[in-house]
């Protein structure tokens, strides 16, 4: 499994712990972790250490765990089999930037030589200009023995937080750019004339992953502003605490929020996004959102992702 990032910290998380849950399965899988430089050097670097990982591991199938650099240099070294696993911001990045574009074209050409891909959406199979007939929907599975409900009054005695305090969480990566910073502070100065206690609690890329599912239990609301997803799993982790999300209408939010209680999708519009909040902060109830997941376990996708490699060797 070919994944981009370190080993350590929170870039990938979501791949780490589905490596991990290959191996409790009985696959053997070897990750290697991928710089994500852009310097001839480094690219020319990662592919001597890539060719010589695959040649010493010997594996059956090189499952590359996001398009752009990573995908586009595993399926130009890799001998054997390639599963490309498309995630969303490897093919719909909104940036204008050139290594944004490079890295979107780099994800078309690895979908052409792969010989299965995933998507973890629908719509992320849609944007692909070849190879539909390869794709499997797989979205990322969710550790729901880490992602639970939990009393709130313990949760925010351990992170520390006001206990009757209004809290919002935003997820803001390492990238606030791509998860639109500025829209989400627009609403909360709006939630914040309405609710003049409100805590807007922003995460960033060096939040540990261990105390996430803290953070959900102990918030009151989970605000997405983002322009672009793929499967975003950050929502799909909310839920399985049952905490209330607001969300603009991106990736396949609005398609698992659909029957979930206490959550809204809106339009792109901070006066929208503000007044969903407030009447999820007024209302102060949880979510149904654990019910809706359900079908999302890590264990399940696991499963699915077996039946992948499964059919890649009998063809």
């Amino acid at each position: 499994m070919v994944i981009p990032g370190q080993k350590m910290g929170a870039t990938m998380v979501f791949a780490k712990r589905q490596a991990d849950a290959l191996r409790e399965y009985g696959i053997d899988c070897r990750s290697f972790y991928m710089e994500t430089g852009m310097s001839l050097g480094s690219i020319i670097s990662q592919r001597r250490k890539l060719k010589k990982e695959i040649r010493d591991f010997s594996p059956d199938i090189v499952h590359a765990n996001y398009g752009t650099m990573t995908g586009f240099l595993t399926t130009s070294v890799s001998p054997v089999p390639v599963l490309l696993h498309l995630r969303g911001s490897d093919l719909l990045a909104p940036q204008a930037t050139l290594k944004a574009r490079i890295g979107r074209l780099l994800s078309q050409l690895a979908a052409l030589k792969a010989k299965k891909i995933i998507c973890v959406a629908e719509h992320l199979k849609q944007s692909l200009w070849w190879g539909k007939s390869k794709v499997s929907i797989v979205p990322s599975g969710v550790d729901l023995q880490k992602f639970k409900p939990g009393l709130q009054s313990v949760a925010r005695t351990e992170l520390g937080w006001v206990p009757d305090q209004p809290v919002v969480v935003f997820n803001a990566g390492r990238d606030p750019r791509i998860k639109n910073l500025p829209l989400a502070e627009k609403t909360m100065n709006l939630v914040s004339k309405q609710i003049p206690e409100v805590r807007f609690f922003v995460m960033k890329g060096e939040v540990a992953p261990h105390t996430i599912p803290t953070i959900f239990q102990g918030a009151d609301c989970l605000l997405l502003a983002s322009k672009s997803e793929g499967s975003p799993n950050v929502v799909k982790e909310a839920m399985a605490t049952n905490l209330p999300i607001v969300s603009t209408d991106v990736g396949d939010v609005a398609e698992r929020l659909k029957n979930t209680s206490c959550s809204r999708v809106t339009g792109p519009h901070a006066e929208d996004l503000a007044d969903a909040i407030i009447s999820i902060l007024v209302q102060n109830n949880r979510s149904n959102g654990r019910e809706h997941v359900a079908n999302l376990s890590l264990e399940k996708t696991t499963e699915m992702i077996a039946v992948i490699y499964n059919r890649m060797q009998d063809n």
